[in-house]
């Protein structure tokens, strides 16, 4: 039995325990008192302290899966968390590395520009052309 379906049962067993169209009246004597406070204990003992027994676990049940659905999800996050920071260093890592290939590869430009310089210096200079 889950614990919403309790809740429109002890609803009706509060419904229960009103007076319907009964008028107050004075008690005409002490055994119609004793009477009617028994009757009264027997329809608030009638709400069945069991089924307030059972709402009480189903709600400590729920407290509890809730506990650890908190908890678990607190797992959850750490791991992302760190997930997350290991992706900012992996890429860190691989900007810093595009970084210093593209310094090596303009310096190998520069370098194969001079060479390229001088050689054509080489071949335009006479004296440099010929050995003598």
């Amino acid at each position: 039995m889950t614990s919403s379906s309790r809740i429109p049962r002890i609803c009706a067993a509060r419904r229960r325990l009103r007076p319907q169209g009964v008028l107050r009246r004075e008690p005409e004597n002490a055994t119609q008192v004793v009477s009617e406070v028994n009757l009264l204990v027997q329809r608030v003992a009638g709400v069945s302290l069991d089924e307030l027994d059972d709402a009480i676990v189903d709600l400590r049940q729920l407290r509890d899966f809730l506990h650890s659905e908190g908890e678990r999800i607190q797992r959850e996050i750490a791991g992302y968390l760190q997930l997350n920071q290991i992706a900012m260093g992996s890429t860190k890592s691989i900007v810093d590395s595009i970084g210093q290939w593209k310094g090596a590869a303009a310096a190998l430009r520069v370098g194969k520009g001079r060479a390229q310089a001088e050689r054509s210096d080489i071949a335009a200079s006479p004296s440099l052309a010929t050995p003598s």
